[in-house]
């Protein structure tokens, strides 16, 4: 049948995700990150063709009911864009499925964290046990929201970059606010003296049903969200010499002014 015929075509594509990501762990391993990234983009390509795929079985089976099981099954991996052009393709019928509340729930949380968005309100306790909020950190400075967790390599080995992006801009006007997803209390606060981080730090210590996770939809680690002097989401998972660039603009337009 139709999906019968889709899982076949994407076997292939399959096996070789699963190649790449045991490179990945082993790179991970090494803490080899030139390794990691150079993984990521050859994952990314991966991935857009399994999306290819999933995109062209919708709009050539739109009133398929194998069409919600295929969208949910790439709901982490969807932009906000791709999961309302797949929705929209769907026969009536299938779009008021059942199974496809998940999806809506996705995209009405991927909407209120989008660019140009205000940055939702979030809130939780700092090392100390001091309730901090986002929003008491907005302003002046242009503030980079950071997901990460002592448990997630990849996010931990962002902080070199990260550092030497703060002590660069830090007095020009750039803040990080760093929320875990940890869930153990010690091994959160050892990884953020362990690496001497100067920023504040938060946690709910919920693991993967972090609440300020869950608001801002996100899927994986690390991921990041650039917000304005004014609070409002102005780029998103932007790292190194891209960060680089955005910060020079941005803080370089408003000497200029």
């Amino acid at each position: 049948d139709e999906f019968t015929s889709f899982v076949t075509s994407g076997e292939e594509l399959k096996k070789q995700y699963l190649d790449v990501n045991n490179e990945y762990l082993q790179a991970v391993e090494m803490y080899d990150l030139p390794k990691i990234v150079q993984i990521e983009k050859e994952g990314k390509h991966i991935l857009d063709e399994q999306k290819n795929l999933l995109k062209n079985f919708i709009s050539e089976n739109p009133r398929s009911y194998a069409a919600p099981a295929l969208i949910r099954s790439f709901l982490a991996n969807l932009s906000l864009e791709e999961l309302e052009n797949l929705v929209a393709v769907l026969d009536t019928g299938v779009a008021s499925y059942p199974l496809l509340k998940p999806v809506y729930e996705r995209i009405k949380v991927l909407e209120s964290v989008a660019v140009g968005q205000k940055a939702p309100e979030v809130s939780a306790k700092d090392i100390y046990g001091n309730t901090i909020s986002l929003s008491s950190r907005i302003g002046p400075k242009v503030l980079l929201i950071y997901f990460w967790a002592s448990w997630n390599p990849r996010s931990v080995m962002e902080f070199q970059n990260l550092l030497t992006i703060y002590n660069q801009y830090n007095n020009e006007g750039f803040d990080i606010f760093g929320i875990s997803l940890d869930y153990q209390d010690s091994a959160w606060k050892k990884a953020i003296a362990d690496h001497n981080l100067p920023w504040i730090n938060i946690s709910d210590l919920a693991y993967t049903v972090s609440y300020p996770a869950m608001k801002y939809g996100v899927a994986y680690l690390p991921s990041s969200f650039l917000l304005d002097e004014k609070g409002i989401i102005i780029d998103k998972d932007i790292w190194g010499d891209e960060l680089r660039m955005m910060l020079d603009e941005y803080i370089g337009n408003k000497k200029d002014h």
